[in-house]
């Protein structure tokens, strides 16, 4: 019998997990890092059949090396029961001499990128030199993504495309509500954001050190003054430290690190989505306007990262 385990780092990646496996709660869960907030963690400890916290993560082969291999031996012995793994593609899981097979799950705009860059003779050579996943892993034998648009086409045949409205719309009102428990949604809270009409989805440029905190502000005070104050909701990254309270104090945020997919999820509709780069604003299965403004205007950004073109249109059902 298959027995399966999920290992995660990200809010986002466990929300997808949830749709795609019905039976979610019966399986076995291995969270890593630190973007999974802890009354999350609370939440889930009391719903999935088995939860563990894995350690190797919190050390660097460079710097901690018997550390680390200490606790990826333990972990060696405590996965051997398991013969499926998912994850997101950060996912840092390898058995030595072992052969295990992998699903990795959309982690939004890095999976993509991964994706696309995955041949690199480059990173496969850093990978071997620094003992990556990207080396040491067996081949994924399906990836769980919820577009297929812009994948290369030697990973087309192992993409299972979702659809998150649909997989939503097929479960029982006590299954969503374990769901939103996980992520302590207040329901109330969520009902009151149908007044507003523009949407912006806030990225982590500055804590990933692509520019300074002070030019990253400026790029979504640019975008902020385009809109009536009232008129406007912004919803952080998870990873994001700035206090966008304190910068636009009229103006709504929602900085819980919760997945804004539930919010689409739950019925709250917009007129207009705005970000840079999040493939969030492709979440919607309803007509809304969508400002996808890549890094074009921004060449520091686009310098840093990579260039992406701008995008204005509709995102129709």
């Amino acid at each position: 019998m298959k027995k399966r385990a999920v290992v995660e780092n990200t809010c986002y990646s466990l929300l997808l997990y949830f749709l795609y496996d019905r039976d979610w709660k019966s399986k076995d869960y291995f969270i890593f890092g630190n973007r999974i907030s802890s009354k999350y963690i609370n939440k889930m400890r009391e719903k999935v059949s088995h939860f563990d916290i894995l350690e190797s993560f919190m050390f660097s082969y460079k710097n901690h090396s018997f550390k680390f291999f200490s606790e990826k031996r333990k972990e060696y012995l405590k996965f051997k029961k398991y013969t499926e793994f998912y994850g997101n593609v950060c996912t840092n899981l390898y058995l030595p001499f072992r052969k295990i097979n992998r699903f990795e799950i959309e982690d939004g705009l890095g999976t993509y990128k991964h994706l696309q860059g995955n041949n690199s003779l480059k990173q496969s050579i850093s990978d071997f030199l620094n003992l990556k996943r990207g080396f040491l892993k067996n081949k994924v034998k399906k990836y769980i993504l919820t577009m297929s648009d812009d994948i290369p086409k030697r990973y087309l045949k192992d993409v299972v495309e979702i659809n998150i409205h649909d997989k939503w719309q097929n479960l029982s009102q006590p299954e969503r509500d374990d769901i939103l428990d996980v992520f302590c949604i207040d329901i109330e809270y969520l009902n009151k954001l149908n007044a507003k009409k523009i949407l912006i989805l806030t990225q982590c440029f500055s804590e990933d050190g692509f520019i300074s905190e002070s030019e990253k502000i400026a790029i979504y005070e640019s975008i902020v003054s385009k809109y009536n104050e009232d008129d406007i909701l912004i919803k952080t990254h998870p990873r994001e430290k700035t206090n966008y309270k304190n910068i636009f104090p009229n103006i709504s945020v929602i900085d819980d690190p919760f997945p804004f997919e539930l919010i689409s999820l739950h019925g709250i509709k917009f007129r207009k989505a705005v970000t840079l780069t999040s493939t969030s604003v492709f979440s919607f299965n309803y007509d809304l306007d969508v400002d996808y403004l890549g890094t074009e205007p921004f060449p520091k950004l686009a310098e840093k990262t990579y260039f992406i073109k701008s995008k204005f249109k509709k995102n129709k059902l």
